[in-house]
């Protein structure tokens, strides 16, 4: 079976929806992003194989069978590279929506975490922009059942790395750098990131 290529679409308006229910958790990094950056007006890119009627594309953001899973999960792991290669100050920071941070699987993986409120956050640093194993690893340990939220964003020098305790003057910070939002679509067969101007 010959394997089909693919290729980055911009997404239409119609994508906004979709955006704004799965970041709808009351979650602060996500209600900030949700409430102070211009998700509407972002320039939406997603990465799916050649051929795709728009029409399909739009009716799939929150079902499957558009995609194999990997082909997007490897553009998204090399956007998130290319990101923490272009400067030492930029991070990339996922929420996990489901977790605690007393819970087993955390403290059994040994894997670090930032914590706000009780809400679990997994941080990528510039200097892992090479760790395409810690970029796997930081995807699967954020992704839950239904969804991937995370933003490429960057802090100064005396900000990293992050405290394991964040505070809302951090995540405000975050915030105000954040220059893309990552979210999962079409059942986690892709992804869509929103890029602010």
């Amino acid at each position: 079976m010959k394997t089909p290529e693919y290729k980055e679409y911009t997404l239409p308006p119609s994508a906004n929806e979709y955006i704004f229910d799965i970041s709808g958790l009351p979650m602060i990094l996500c209600s900030k992003i949700r409430e102070e950056k211009d998700i509407v007006n972002s320039v939406k890119t997603t990465y799916l194989p050649v051929n795709l009627e728009m029409g399909l594309i739009e009716e799939r953001y929150k079902g499957g069978g558009v995609s194999r899973r990997s082909d997007p999960d490897e553009w998204l792991r090399i956007k998130l590279q290319q990101y923490l290669s272009l400067d030492k100050d930029n991070i990339v920071i996922f929420d996990h929506a489901d977790a605690k941070p007393n819970y087993p699987w955390i403290k059994k993986k040994n894997v670090p975490i930032n914590v706000f409120n009780q809400e679990v956050y997994f941080t990528l640093y510039s200097n892992q922009a090479d760790d395409l194993e810690a970029i796997e690893n930081t995807i699967k340990n954020s992704s839950t059942a239904s969804r991937l939220f995370g933003v490429m964003s960057s802090l100064k020098d005396e900000h990293l790395p992050l405290a394991r305790n964040l505070d809302e003057r951090i995540i405000q910070m975050i915030v105000n750098n954040t220059k893309h939002l990552i979210v999962s679509a079409f059942d986690f067969e892709g992804y869509i990131i929103c890029s602010f101007k």
